[in-house]
C-alpha cells in the first residue's frame, strides 16, 4: 500500500470536491430562499444597512445549515474517512 501525503489525503479526488461543492451551493441557495423577506423589508424600514441586514438575519437563519455543511465538509475530508476508501 502506497503512503500518501497529509494534503493528498485531506484534499481526496477532485472530482468528488466538485460534486460537494455543488451540493453544498444547493444547501446554501435553498437556505438563502428560505429566508422571510419581510425580515429584510422590516430591518430596511428600522434603518439597518446590508451588513447589518446580514449578520442580524441572514446568518442566523442560515445558522443550521452553515452548521451541517461544515459537518459534512469534516466529515469528508477526514484521513479516517479517506483511509476507508483505499
Amino acid at each position: 500500500m502506497a503512503e500518501r501525503s497529509l494534503l493528498g489525503a485531506l484534499l481526496g479526488d477532485p472530482g468528488q470536491c466538485v460534486v460537494w461543492g455543488a451540493v453544498f451551493l444547493i444547501m446554501y441557495l435553498a437556505a438563502l430562499k428560505s429566508v422571510p423577506e419581510q425580515l429584510y423589508e422590516a430591518a430596511a424600514i428600522d434603518g439597518a444597512n446590508a451588513w447589518q441586514r446580514f449578520v442580524h438575519i441572514t446568518l442566523p437563519m442560515m445558522r443550521n445549515i452553515i452548521a451541517i455543511t461544515v459537518l459534512f465538509s469534516l466529515i469528508v475530508t477526514s484521513p479516517i474517512s479517506t483511509s476507508c476508501r483505499s
